[in-house]
């Protein structure tokens, strides 16, 4: 899976390796040059000022960044702008698969990704200044969440699972240090375990 450079920082990473057009269009982006020629479009939509990116020359934006301007609070008659939103195409196929939420001191606070890139958004992860806290496993028509993942210190401390599809969950995981402990699994559909396993 491409890494895709600009800036996106940790975590604008999916899943499987990395192809050669992928490789071919990270070195792409990696310079300041080839980053400034990529840039094709800025406009302004809503409270936004939007700019868009052509990461592999085709004139489709692989890259959009969402930005908002406020005033600089050291001289009011300046405006300055705050990074609030990016998207990523990955495999420009004109599809976003990335979208990644800022808050007003720029530090991630939300991360939707289609890690299968099928077109549909199948995982949503939560961070906490900046920290990720929380990771969400949408099913297929991504209208349902089939598995939480939780994270202290960007350690996985448990993870929740609804195996049954009713919309509770029935499984669990917990993890001591990062390795797993015990597994509990809910038989009876009470949203209890009602059997745990040591590993």
């Amino acid at each position: 899976m491409l890494v895709i450079g600009l800036g996106l920082g940790a975590g604008w990473v999916g899943s499987g390796c990395a192809s050669s057009d992928d490789t071919v269009k990270k070195q792409k982006v990696d310079s300041l040059e080839n980053f400034e020629a990529a840039h094709f479009s800025t406009s302004k939509e809503g409270e936004f000022i939007v700019e868009r990116y052509s990461l592999d020359g085709n004139k489709e934006p692989d890259l959009i960044k969402y930005f908002e301007e406020y005033p600089d609070p050291e001289n009011p008659k300046l405006t300055l702008r705050r990074l609030r939103k990016k998207e990523v195409d990955v495999d420009a196929n004109g599809t976003i698969d990335i979208v990644r939420l800022y808050d007003k001191d720029g530090v991630p606070t939300k991360e939707k990704m289609d890690r299968n890139l099928s077109g549909q958004i199948d995982t949503i992860s939560y961070f906490d200044h900046g920290h990720l806290v929380r990771k969400e496993a949408l099913n297929e028509d991504g209208t349902r969440v089939v598995e939480t993942r939780y994270y202290t210190d960007g350690v996985i401390e448990r993870i929740e699972r609804d195996n049954s599809g009713d919309g509770k969950v029935d499984y669990w995981e917990y993890y001591e240090v990062g390795t797993l402990d015990r597994v509990g699994t809910d038989i009876n559909a009470d949203g209890r375990a009602d059997s745990w396993t040591r590993r």
